[in-house]
């Protein structure tokens, strides 16, 4: 389509937000291979200027980065990510860091106000438990004890990019709050809400329920393969290395001059060093605390779905020692 002679890019008419570690990165992964869907490159968060906004008053280190962010993609570059799509009926946007964003359904709504939103929830346990997991396996847990650091605040954001922004692990469950943002600015008919638990059990069916809410007809995927299984470093020495700030880190400023290049280096050799692991079962004792602590939210979100997740997101009887699996 052009416009006064110009061509006219093409915007982001999809929108895949959610909590982190609740099959946001699988389903995205999925969506990709569909004719009709056109999936930009993952967490580019360009909405949601309030956690620009945190990073850049909380921590010295996010205020250039975010700033950086912001001035380095900007509309046209953010745009040129969806360039050449316009044959596809979705253009999809995925970034985790929207659904916790107090202002991004509301500016996603002025951007593009026809877009259709596919939202992720997961048992608020396991989604940080297995989140604290991740961000120990790339350097960004403030503390090896789950326990601990869920006093601390959380980073996460557009890796991508060397962006972060900064998560409070007990505001982060407010699951209804942040829902209820979306439905809010798009109503519930523009709203298909992915629960974890149903997409790992049956990822056949549940792709399924977003090829429908999206009014596309199935493809001809017949396999889904786990994406983001929990992964553990082979070397401790060399992931310490990779991502602390010792002498191993002057050295490689010192060999790679060029920031990007050495970024790059450091992803090709974290990925190298990295093999999955099924994750420890979390302290029982800790599981049933937390449930009882989370059990409010629990409810919100269950009363705004209409669906019972204190009973199906209650404590699953574990063998002691057993270890648990699954997709992240």
């Amino acid at each position: 389509m052009t416009v006064n002679g110009a061509k006219r890019p093409s915007r982001p008419n999809l929108f895949v937000v959610g909590m982190p570690r609740s099959g946001t990165t699988a389903l995205s992964s999925y969506l990709q291979s569909h004719p009709d869907v056109f999936m930009a490159p993952k967490e580019l968060q360009y909405f949601g200027a309030d956690l620009v906004t945190q990073a850049a008053t909380r921590d010295p280190r996010g205020i250039a980065a975010a700033e950086g962010h912001r001035a380095s993609l900007g509309l046209d570059s953010y745009l040129a990510s969806f360039e050449g799509t316009q044959g596809r009926r979705y253009r999809c946007d995925s970034s985790v860091g929207y659904l916790y964003s107090t202002e991004a359904a509301q500016e996603i709504r002025a951007f593009a106000p026809d877009a259709r939103i596919l939202a992720h929830f997961r048992n608020p346990v396991d989604m940080l438990y297995s989140m604290h997991s991740l961000l120990s396996m790339v350097g960004l847990a403030t503390t090896p004890e789950f326990e601990t650091a869920l006093e601390e605040p959380y980073w996460w954001g557009a890796a991508a990019f060397g962006v972060r922004w900064r998560f409070s692990p007990r505001t982060l469950v407010h699951y209804a709050e942040h829902l209820g943002r979306f439905f809010d600015a798009f109503g519930r008919d523009r709203v298909h809400v992915v629960l974890f638990d149903d997409f790992t059990a049956d990822p056949s069916a549940s792709y399924a329920g977003v090829l429908d809410f999206l009014g596309l007809e199935p493809d001809e995927r017949r396999e889904f393969p786990i994406i983001n299984a929990n992964r553990r470093p082979r070397s401790s020495t060399l992931h310490r290395a990779l991502h602390g700030s010792g002498p191993a880190r002057r050295l490689a400023r010192a060999v790679v001059a060029d920031p990007a290049r050495r970024r790059a280096i450091g992803r090709r050799l974290s990925e190298l060093n990295r093999r999955s692991e099924p994750r420890r079962a979390l302290d029982p004792s800790l599981r049933r605390h937390l449930e009882e602590e989370f059990a409010p939210e629990v409810q919100r979100l269950g009363a705004l779905l209409g669906r019972d997740l204190t009973t199906s997101w209650a404590t699953p009887t574990v063998t002691p020692g057993k270890v648990s699996g699954g997709r992240s």
